[in-house]
């Protein structure tokens, strides 16, 4: 998995989704929302 990211104003960020969570890349491009807090 890789975490997707923007770019603003020169500086890189993870990027969130709704929720506020960030957002992982799967190997097959499926994205999702990653909850570290509720997976522990």
């Amino acid at each position: 998995m890789k975490i997707k990211t923007i770019t603003v104003d020169g500086k890189t960020y993870a990027e969130v989704n709704e929720q506020g969570l960030p957002i992982y890349i799967h190997d097959d491009r499926n994205e999702v929302g990653f909850d570290a807090a509720h997976a522990v």
